[in-house]
């Protein structure tokens, strides 16, 4: 080769390690042992946080975010509703919502119409959630906030209502009555 080639080779190798960043050095820059240590250290500290955090997060956030069980009451034995005859009845359980426990009481309209079947209303105007009442003269339901009239099987008879009574679901076992979730048309 002459040396003209050399020359050029040369000042070539010189631009080429002038434009990368480590200087032409192709092994990466050596970390020192007091840098290591001090990574290892941090990423074993991380990792131990991370060991310990997630069961108490687990522990603090999951009875937030789980859903609380529908369960079936009991209000009071199928015999003892007249058939055609609403009534209102008083009903109380426990209500497990998060880490909070509580007693709630609430009260439902039975409808039986006959030995096998019955309506459970909630006992809440479908309008504006006013409480009604049974109008035994007239056979209605009545609500006094504003002037909504539902006929004894909860459908729409006058008013602004914008759907019948909300049934909760029921269940007859054991000669029991047992209401549970609301349900709510349309």
């Amino acid at each position: 080769m002459s040396e003209n080639t050399h020359d050029t080779v040369g000042e070539l190798n010189k631009y080429l390690s002038e434009q990368q960043p480590n200087g032409g050095n192709d092994q990466m820059d050596e970390m020192s042992r007091r840098k290591f240590m001090t990574t290892l250290l941090g990423m074993t500290g991380g990792a131990i946080t991370l060991l310990l955090a997630a069961p108490i997060v687990s522990y603090t956030v999951k009875p937030a975010l789980k859903k609380s069980d529908t369960q079936m009451v009991d209000v009071g034995n199928f015999s003892d509703f007249t058939a055609g005859k609403p009534v209102k009845v008083d009903y109380s359980f426990m209500r497990k919502d998060g880490w909070i426990e509580a007693e709630v009481k609430q009260s439902c309209w039975v409808l039986k119409k006959d030995d096998s079947n019955v309506k459970v209303f909630s006992p809440n105007c479908t309008h504006l959630g006013c409480g009604y009442s049974w109008d035994e003269a007239t056979q209605e339901f009545k609500c006094p906030c504003h002037g909504a009239v539902f006929s004894a099987d909860g459908e729409v008879k006058a008013g602004p209502p914008p759907r019948p009574l909300d049934q909760f679901e029921t269940k007859i076992e054991g000669g029991k009555l047992f209401v549970g979730k609301l349900k709510v048309e349309g």
